[in-house]
């Protein structure tokens, strides 16, 4: 479906019934990054399974995580959802994205749950986007797609479930290098670290041990500078639980939602 927002459109699907549940997916993947964890999240909640900026048939944003949050601040507006009940859950650039929204529009729903995700990006982290960002402009998205798996899942679990890195490989080569390209260097220059103590939404933070894309120690400073912030750590897992861990996304998430 079609949402008209104050930003342009935005692409999504809906299932199930209950509270919202918006779900943002990260920049390596794309919105069914999720359908291993839609069914039994669709029991008790109506989920919206977003496309971010760029992908699927969502307008485009300008190359900031202000840009966004203000295209999810809109969906928030334009659509159905109650703003004491709705949660967005975010993972990633869908993480940031999230944080994001928290931040400009948080008055428009009430929990928010970061996965693998920071205020900011450390200096060591960054010249990791800019690389990206140089090798879609030269080679297109075949010039990263081997690195880009790599950094959501774990050599073994790719060894062992050879037809999830077939099935992610096929999404990143369709993605659009522009939208790619554009997030990543939205990612590169975010810089919430001033904001975190004037979030006021309940935030659950939730993040593999070995996560390479997003390592715990950003989730963790977030932990520290959200007020009423919960921390969960998921060990032996990397950037892309809902993939890797499903049962064990949902069990970390389901008191949090349930509250």
């Amino acid at each position: 479906m079609i949402v008209e927002t104050p930003t342009g459109q935005v692409s999504l699907e809906q299932v199930g019934k209950g509270p919202d549940l918006v779900l943002l997916h990260s920049l390596l993947t794309d919105r069914h990054v999720f359908d291993l964890v839609v069914p039994k999240l669709a029991e008790t909640h109506r989920l919206s399974l977003v496309d971010l900026p760029g992908f699927g048939s969502t307008a485009p944003a300008e190359p900031n995580m202000d840009a966004y949050g203000d295209c999810i601040g809109g969906l928030l507006e334009a659509g159905d959802y109650d703003p004491a009940t709705a949660t967005v859950l975010g993972n990633g650039l869908g993480g940031f994205t999230a944080l994001a929204t928290a931040v400009r529009h948080g008055e428009k729903f009430n929990k928010l749950i970061l996965v693998g995700c920071g205020s900011s990006v450390p200096p060591g982290g960054k010249p990791a986007f800019l690389a990206m960002i140089d090798k879609v402009e030269q080679g297109g998205m075949e010039a990263v797609v081997d690195l880009a798996i790599a950094r959501i899942l774990p050599a073994d679990f790719m060894a062992d479930n050879p037809d999830m890195v077939a099935e992610r490989r096929d999404v990143l080569l369709r993605t659009d290098p522009v939208a790619f390209q554009t997030a990543s260097r939205a990612i590169h220059d975010v810089d919430y670290d001033a904001d975190m103590a004037n979030i006021a939404n309940p935030t659950l933070l939730v993040v593999g041990s070995d996560d390479l894309a997003t390592p715990p120690s950003l989730s963790q400073a977030l932990a520290k500078s959200i007020p009423n912030a919960t921390y969960i750590e998921l060990a032996g897992v990397a950037h892309g639980p809902q993939l890797q861990a499903p049962d064990r996304f949902i069990a970390a998430i389901a008191s949090f939602l349930e509250k």
